[in-house]
C-alpha cells in the first residue's frame, strides 16, 4: 500500500487532500524519465524551446482562478496576494522567458582577441546541464517552483520537482501545468515527500543540478549531499531584511510601504522587512504611526476579499513566531500586538516590537511571520554597520527623499537586492538577478545570471588552416624572440614601440611559415586600435 502525505488548510486545520509519498524507486524512475525526455528537448534550438513553452502561458491564464484558490486554501495567503505575488510574477517570468531570455542561449560568435588565433573561428555555446532537481518551499508554493522549472526548461533541461510537504497540492499543480502537448512527455516530473525524498533526489547520479529554496540549516545539508557529485548548486536561503528610514523620509509613504513589505503573505517571505532601523529624530513618531497602521490590518480567512492578512502556513511556523515574541516580552521589550486569535487556524495579530536589544531571536534570527522590529540609530554609518553585520544579506531598503543618500546606501549595503523607497517587489521583475550575500544564498536565480546557472558554457574553436601553430614543437630561440616582440607589441607603455614590433613580427621566418599573415596583421591592428581607443 502506498503511503500518503496529507495536506492541511492553515485557516481551518481541515484536511484538504493527500498525495502519494514517493519511494526511492519512484525518485529514480522520475529522474530516468526526465533524462530520456531531456535528450530530445535539449537538442532543440533555444528559440524552438521558447515557442513550445508559450502554450503553458495560455493554460495558466485559463486556469488562474483555480490556481489562486488552491494557493490561498493550502498555503494561506490572501487571494489578492495569490494573484499579485504568485500568479502575476509567474506569468511575467514566462513572458520574459519565451520572448527574450532564450536569446542569451543562442551560440555566439567570438572574434579572437589574440591575433595569433586569427585563423580560428570561435563561438561560445550554452548547453543544458541535463536533469535539474527543484526543491521548493511552502511560503511561495507556486511562483518559486514554477519559475525555477521554467528557467530549467528554457535552458534545455529536464526537471524533477519536490514540493514542500506542507503544500503538496500546489506543487502537483505546478507539474501539471507543464504537461502540454508541445513539451515532451516526462520532461517535468514531481515527487512528493520530506527530507529523505529530497536526499534521494539530490544524490541521484542522474541529477546534474539542484535548485533549493529553504532554510540555511537544510541548505547546508543539500550542499553536503550534492558535494560528492560536484553538482551545479543554487541555494536561496533565509533573510533578516532591514529597512533603513532616514530623518528626511516621507513619513506616510514610508510607513505604508514598510507595513506592506513586513506583513504581506503574513510576513512569510525571505525578503520581508523584519527590522526597521529608524533615525532617532523621528523614531517615536514612526513607531506610533506604524503600530496604528498594523492594528488596522484585517486578519481572517484568506478567501475573503477584504482580508489583509491570512493565517501562518503551518503549526511549526506559527509556534516559532509566537515563541520569539514571548521571549521578547519576557525580556521586558514592548510588543504591540502579536496575540494569537482564538479558534481554528494559525492566525495572529500583526506585531510591532519596539527597540529590542541584540541577542534576542526576534533580532538575530529569521522570524518569518507578521512581525517587525523597530530600532533607532543616530549616524548613517551606524545603520550601515548594523545591517552589514547581520548574518544574512538578501534584501535591504533605504527610505529617503535625498537621491544621493539613496545611492550611498545602494553602494555600501552588502545585500543581493537594495531598493530605495520600496521593498519586496524585485522578485517579480524577471530581468533582475535574485539572491543574496553571506548566509542568504549561493548562486543566483532569475535574469541572465540565473539562466547561466542552468547551462554548461562551452567554447568551440575551429580552424582549417593546416599550418603548424606558432607555439608547436620544435621550440627555438626564434620563438622566444617572437613572444618577446609580441609582448612588447601589445603591452609596451611606448606607443611607438607597439607599432614597430607589430609590423616587424611578420619578418620572422617562423611567423611566415606558421601564421596566416593577413589575418594576423588585420586582427593585430584592430586589437591595437581598440586598446588605444579605450585610453
Amino acid at each position: 500500500m502506498t503511503d500518503e502525505m496529507v495536506s492541511l488548510n492553515p485557516a481551518t486545520e481541515e484536511v484538504l487532500g493527500g498525495v502519494p509519498l514517493a519511494s526511492r524507486e519512484d525518485v529514480s524512475r522520475a529522474v530516468n524519465w526526465a533524462m530520456k525526455a531531456q535528450e530530445k528537448w535539449g537538442g532543440l534550438a533555444p528559440r524552438d524551446r521558447s515557442q513550445r513553452l508559450k502554450r503553458v502561458l495560455d493554460v495558466l491564464v485559463a486556469r488562474m482562478e483555480e490556481v489562486a484558490l488552491l494557493i490561498s486554501t493550502e498555503q494561506g495567503k490572501t487571494l489578492s496576494e495569490s494573484y499579485c505575488m504568485e500568479i502575476f510574477p509567474a506569468l511575467e517570468g514566462l513572458d520574459f522567458a519565451v520572448n527574450r531570455a532564450w536569446r542569451s542561449l543562442v551560440p555566439r560568435r567570438v572574434r579572437p582577441w589574440t591575433p595569433v588565433f586569427a585563423s580560428h573561428r570561435m563561438e561560445a555555446r550554452y548547453e543544458p546541464l541535463g536533469v535539474v532537481a527543484v526543491i521548493s518551499p511552502w511560503n511561495y508554493p507556486f511562483a518559486i517552483p514554477f519559475l525555477e522549472v521554467l528557467s530549467a526548461l528554457v535552458a534545455g533541461n529536464g526537471v524533477v520537482l519536490k514540493p514542500s510537504p506542507y503544500t503538496p497540492l500546489v506543487g502537483a499543480l505546478v507539474g501539471e501545468l507543464f504537461q502540454v502537448e508541445s513539451i515532451p512527455r516526462g520532461l517535468v516530473q514531481v515527487v512528493q515527500g520530506g527530507g529523505e525524498v529530497g536526499r534521494w533526489l539530490v544524490t541521484h547520479p542522474g541529477v546534474s543540478g539542484v535548485f533549493f529554496t529553504g532554510s540555511v540549516e537544510t541548505g547546508k545539508k543539500v550542499y553536503q549531499a550534492a558535494a560528492p557529485g560536484l553538482k551545479k548548486l543554487v541555494l536561496e536561503l533565509e533573510g533578516k531584511d532591514p529597512a533603513i528610514v532616514l530623518a528626511d523620509a516621507d513619513m506616510d509613504y514610508t510607513v505604508q510601504g514598510i507595513l506592506w513589505a513586513a506583513m504581506a503573505n503574513a510576513g512569510q517571505s525571505c525578503a520581508s522587512v523584519e527590522l526597521v532601523l529608524v533615525h532617532k529624530f523621528i523614531f517615536d513618531r514612526f513607531v506610533i504611526a506604524l503600530a496604528e497602521k498594523a492594528r488596522g490590518l484585517r486578519v481572517g480567512s484568506p478567501l475573503e476579499a477584504l482580508v489583509d492578512v491570512g493565517p501562518l502556513s503551518n503549526r511549526p511556523q506559527y509556534e516559532k513566531v509566537l515563541a520569539q515574541l514571548e521571549e521578547a516580552r519576557e525580556a521586558g521589550v514592548e510588543v504591540l500586538g502579536g496575540e494569537p486569535l482564538e479558534g481554528k487556524g494559525f492566525f495572529m495579530k500583526p506585531a510591532v516590537v519596539v527597540n529590542p536589544p541584540r541577542g534576542l531571536r526576534v533580532v538575530e534570527e529569521e522570524t518569518f511571520g507578521p512581525v517587525v522590529s523597530v530600532i533607532p540609530f543616530g549616524e548613517v554609518e551606524e545603520a550601515i554597520a548594523f545591517a552589514n553585520g547581520l548574518p544574512y544579506g538578501l534584501t535591504a531598503s533605504v527610505w529617503t527623499t535625498n537621491p544621493s543618500c539613496g545611492e550611498r546606501f545602494a553602494q555600501h549595503l552588502r545585500y543581493g537586492v537594495v531598493t530605495v523607497n520600496d521593498h519586496l517587489f524585485t522578485f517579480a521583475e524577471p530581468q533582475l538577478p535574485w539572491g543574496g550575500f553571506r548566509n542568504s544564498a549561493l548562486g543566483r536565480g532569475h535574469g541572465l545570471p540565473g539562466l547561466m546557472e542552468l547551462v554548461e558554457p562551452k567554447a568551440v574553436a575551429r580552424t582549417y588552416c593546416y599550418r603548424s601553430r606558432l607555439w608547436w614543437y620544435p621550440y627555438s630561440r626564434d620563438l622566444v624572440n617572437i613572444m618577446k616582440a609580441n609582448i612588447r607589441g601589445f603591452f609596451s607603455p611606448s606607443l611607438a614601440e607597439r607599432w614597430r614590433e607589430l609590423f616587424t613580427l611578420p619578418l620572422s621566418g617562423r611567423v611566415r611559415e606558421r601564421v596566416d599573415l593577413k589575418d594576423f596583421v588585420v586582427r593585430g591592428v584592430f586589437r591595437l586600435l581598440r586598446v588605444l581607443g579605450g585610453r
